[in-house]
């Protein structure tokens, strides 16, 4: 693997989007160089044994190894200015990013699960709970208009990591059979907006295909 010009930071983890594409995300909107460590469900094993707590994504920087998904993208949220400017709106994003974890978690449960019963029943939970989440940030998202067109943010008139977080969501909530994301039109205009972003074009224009 190449290393990026002046990269400072690396991200491990599988060859997946998963946990670790907001962290990603948010890099590439920033144009902020890094190394992007993956590797196979057959390597993690061996993997695993160099993570600070058995688990991944993990950032390194500076010679330390940092768990955590949640932590890594709040910090990289604030590090590059994409945590809200307001009280009110560091909250909304602070919400968004706890409650897509939960979806998220569902949702990887849901991918996972080889029997059929147990497979419906994660699906009709996170169905229930996409539904209760993204109907409130439906009517929290905002337009901005610019000459050219109408971009729609979560909160404010630019980009935070609540955008990113929803667009990564969204992406893999399309492939659930029971979950209808045309209901929530001001947050797919969210991942239009995001998806339109020149770095993050680039990005999707060369990103590995994934099924998770």
């Amino acid at each position: 693997m190449s290393t990026p010009r002046g990269a400072r930071y690396k991200l491990h983890y599988f060859k997946a989007r998963g946990r670790a594409e907001v962290t990603r995300l948010v890099f590439k909107a920033a144009g902020v160089p890094f190394v992007d460590e993956t590797f196979s469900m057959d390597q993690w094993p061996s993997v695993k044994l160099s993570m600070p707590t058995g688990t991944v994504p993990v950032l390194e920087m500076g010679g330390e190894k940092y768990p955590e998904s949640g932590a890594i993208v709040r910090w990289a949220a604030r590090k590059f200015g994409m945590a809200g400017k307001s009280d009110g709106e560091q909250l909304v994003v602070e919400e968004v990013i706890a409650g897509v974890d939960e979806i998220r978690d569902l949702f990887l449960s849901w991918f996972f699960k080889a029997d059929p019963q147990v497979k419906a029943d994660v699906e009709e939970q996170m169905k229930q709970k996409s539904a209760r989440y993204l109907g409130r940030w439906e009517g929290l998202a905002r337009d901005t208009r610019s000459a050219q067109r109408v971009y729609t943010y979560m909160v404010g008139t630019s980009l935070t990591v609540a955008d990113l977080t929803l667009f990564d969501i969204l992406e893999q909530l399309d492939s659930v059979p029971s979950i209808d994301l045309s209901a929530f039109p001001k947050l797919q205009n969210i991942r239009a907006t995001v998806a339109s972003l020149t770095p993050i074009k680039n990005y999707l224009e060369t990103r590995s295909s994934s099924p998770f």
